[in-house]
């Protein structure tokens, strides 16, 4: 009690700074100075004052419109690149006092027209780039970026959401699925929110976001591909945590083990829960043409599941990466249900009996899967192998009796003994090659085998 008074009393203190906290945001539209149309994808960074790294940033969409949320109280000024046009400033802008959002209005930019008779490229990266197939978000130039988590990065990545739980969407769909360093990783399959926590911010280098995924990514992730890039990280560590719940209805319990040596990297983890015994009362009580039916029972249910699981990959080297999961899924319920009956014709004609019924349901299911890539020299030109292996065994059995009272034989009764195997088993094999800087080669094959 002394923990909960102390917790509330510091709730209250630390209240009024935080609502005193506010969050500025800045807007406007992009267009071309000649033409007057809107230039979309334009890069449009928000600098503070005296700093030439970027507190925040997006690309505009297809009306050359951009709104930068999330500042804090300070003076900045905006940078705005697009390709062919000469960089544009402007400012300053000052955030402060009660108008939280500041519209620069319709800002123009002017086409390049000088002619150069050589050109250097660097290998400079800007914050945000729009290629072919994907928008990447360069991390590590941003110094905002530095602290918090995977989470805190992905709240500034355009086109991605974030709630205040951890959950995902892309575009408003949260059908999202979460890659690292270009292939699945086991530790997402648990808990996203969780995992996405577990990385530490300063360990990103970019982000990718595939709102169009090609066809070897089939049905997973129909609302797009979120691709987390690592920096070059050869430390050691385990780490790991325990969650539990309880309730008068639900209890829910995980666990989870996370070791990295050098290249290889292995995750454990089990999970699991239970509904405790909940009781039905029912009754009927029925009188009709002198003939009386009264009946009274209960029916008790009774659900768990639990899911262990191992996953693992390995950078084999520079080229060569595999990784593979392991999971499986166990969940079923009971009813046990007893009910008494009297079936009166007349005072003297009365029958009495009890019914029983039992049900038992259990579904298991075992997955597992092995993913190999290989890069070549050429960036983005790589070759993916999968092999998914998938098998589900069910049951449903279920008795159920009628006896006399005064009886030990049975009177009417039923029973059923269901089961269903399903066994599959996918093999893929993708290969993606850039032809040229807006035309990418996928060509593919894959296998599906069902029993």
């Amino acid at each position: 009690m002394k923990y909960f008074i102390t917790s509330f009393i510091v709730f209250f203190i630390y209240l009024p700074s935080y609502a005193q906290q506010k969050s500025y945001t800045i807007k406007g539209k992009v267009s071309d100075s000649v033409s007057k149309q809107a230039i979309e994808y334009a890069i449009v960074s928000v600098l503070a004052d005296g700093s030439s790294s970027p507190a925040g940033g997006m690309i505009t969409n297809e009306k050359g419109l951009f709104m930068i949320d999330g500042l804090n109280a300070g003076t900045y000024k905006l940078k705005i690149d697009f390709v062919g046009y000469k960089t544009k400033l402007s400012g300053p802008i000052v955030l402060s006092g009660n108008q939280n959002v500041v519209d620069m209005g319709k800002i123009t930019l002017s086409p390049k027209s000088n002619s150069l008779n050589e050109i250097t490229v660097s290998a400079h990266r800007n914050m945000l780039e729009n290629h072919i197939d994907k928008l990447v978000y360069n991390a590590e130039k941003d110094a905002t970026s530095m602290g918090g988590t995977a989470t805190d990065v992905l709240k500034k990545v355009p086109q991605v959401s974030v709630d205040a739980s951890g959950n995902l969407e892309l575009l408003g769909n949260n059908n999202v699925k979460v890659y690292v360093n270009g292939k699945p990783s086991p530790m997402f399959d648990n808990n996203l929110a969780e995992a996405l926590q577990a990385i530490p911010a300063s360990q990103i280098k970019s982000i990718e976001v595939i709102t169009s995924p090609g066809a070897k990514y089939d049905a997973d992730g129909s609302g797009g591909i979120i691709n987390i890039i690592l920096k070059d990280n050869k430390a050691k560590g385990i780490n790991g945590n325990v969650s539990l719940s309880a309730g008068t209805l639900l209890e829910t319990g995980s666990a989870s083990i996370h070791a990295r040596k050098g290249a290889f990297d292995i995750n454990l983890s089990l999970s699991g829960n239970a509904f405790l015994n909940s009781t039905t009362i029912s009754s009927l009580n029925r009188n009709t043409d002198n003939t009386l039916l009264v009946q009274n029972g209960q029916s008790r249910l009774q659900r768990n599941s639990y899911k262990p699981q191992l996953g693992f990959s390995w950078d084999i080297n520079k080229y060569n990466s595999l990784s593979g999961s392991f999971k499986y899924n166990n969940y079923g319920n009971m009813i046990t249900g007893l009910t008494s009956q009297q079936y009166t014709l007349e005072p003297a004609n009365a029958i009495q009996s009890y019914r029983n019924a039992n049900s038992n349901f259990r579904n298991r299911i075992l997955d597992g899967n092995i993913d190999y890539k290989k890069k070549f020299d050429k960036e983005g030109e790589e070759l993916s192998i999968s092999l998914q292996r998938s098998q589900a065994d069910n049951s449903n059995n279920f008795v159920q009796g009628e006896y006399y009272n005064n009886a030990d034989s049975l009177f009417a009764g039923v029973k059923g003994n269901n089961t269903i195997s399903d066994k599959e088993t996918y093999i893929s094999i993708d290969y993606t090659e850039p032809i040229r800087k807006d035309v990418v080669l996928e060509i593919g094959t894959k296998g599906s085998f069902s029993r």
